[in-house]
């Protein structure tokens, strides 16, 4: 199995390590992230791209980071890949162009319940029609059939990036329904409560 970790080295800004097996004290992860992203995977440089192959585009990195899954995908990994590019995959955990997700496409089924609300009943958004999701088990269903499409696509590598839940959300039906089957109680801090901000029971 490959493990992929971004890691943080004081000699290399932003690296991709590789670990086949590998037991490393994690006290030694700065020492050794360089070394073994040099031996197991020499790339050095990586781009994130939503666009297919453009010589405008081409910075003749390493890797191409393919941003996002949608209708244009395979299309866009095959001319990267054309270009002899090592293709990895990214995209949002908590928000993204998730529209077919909410509006049926998917399963059938709309998840207006899943958007993250403030305790007004106001959607929590990042943009026009893209709200912060609660990470419900058909959401995750989702995400692992977004990822599935880019795991058949043949990267090397993925980044499920911003796992984002706002600390004035908590109020919309799936996360209470998600609460409860976690705690086993409706009972929540209030607002002002500062267990409010991690999440505790009352």
């Amino acid at each position: 199995m490959v493990i992929y970790l971004r890691v943080l080295s004081y000699k290399m800004p932003l690296i991709t390590m590789c670990l086949r097996k590998a037991y490393i004290p994690l006290f030694l992860l700065p020492f050794a992230s360089s070394v073994l992203a040099q031996k197991q995977l020499p790339e050095k440089t990586s781009m994130q791209i939503d666009r297919p192959w453009s010589a405008a585009y081409d910075i003749r990195s390493d890797i191409a980071m393919l941003y996002t899954m949608d209708s244009t995908f395979n299309y866009r990994a095959q001319s990267w890949r054309e270009k002899g590019y090592n293709l990895q995959f990214m995209t949002g955990v908590s928000w993204g162009n998730y529209q077919d997700y909410f509006h049926g496409t998917f399963d059938g089924k709309t998840h207006e319940d899943d958007v993250q609300t403030d305790r007004e009943g106001k959607p929590i958004l990042h943009g026009v029609d893209v709200p912060y999701i609660v990470p419900t088990e058909s959401y995750i269903s989702y995400l692992k059939a977004q990822v599935k499409k880019a795991i058949d696509q043949g990267v090397s590598a993925l980044y499920l990036e911003e796992p984002e839940f706002w600390a004035q959300g908590g109020y919309s039906p799936s996360f209470k329904k998600e609460w409860q089957a976690y705690y086993q109680t409706l009972g929540r801090p209030s607002m002002n409560h500062p267990r409010r901000r991690i999440c505790l029971p009352n």
